[in-house]
């Protein structure tokens, strides 16, 4: 129960620091650059990651990831590469993706 709740604290803070009211209508375009690199991340993360404590750092990383390309490239191509990541773990880890969305 306490992995979950740290899980489920993380993939909220994930989500509230990383979308803006203007990103949440944004549609992530899965041809970009930024989404193909949200899901290979995704898919790393699904094999360097065998604990909570390693996909809890794993999540702050791809935050801090998510933010710099949001700096950099603006949102859409942050909307992008979040869903790349959402996206690959809903189709690769079921069980995770219903604790962290």
């Amino acid at each position: 129960m306490k992995v979950f709740l740290i899980l489920l604290t993380l993939s909220i803070t994930f989500i509230s620091c990383s979308s803006s009211s203007n990103d949440r209508q944004l549609k992530p375009n899965t041809h970009s650059e930024a989404y193909l690199l949200g899901d290979k991340h995704a898919s790393d993360m699904l094999i360097q990651c065998s604990d909570t404590t390693q996909i809890q750092e794993y999540l702050l990383e791809i935050a801090a990831r998510r933010s710099n390309i949001e700096s950099h490239l603006g949102s859409q191509a942050a909307t992008d590469y979040e869903g790349g990541f959402r996206n690959h773990i809903v189709n690769h880890n079921d069980t995770l993706a219903k604790m962290l969305f």
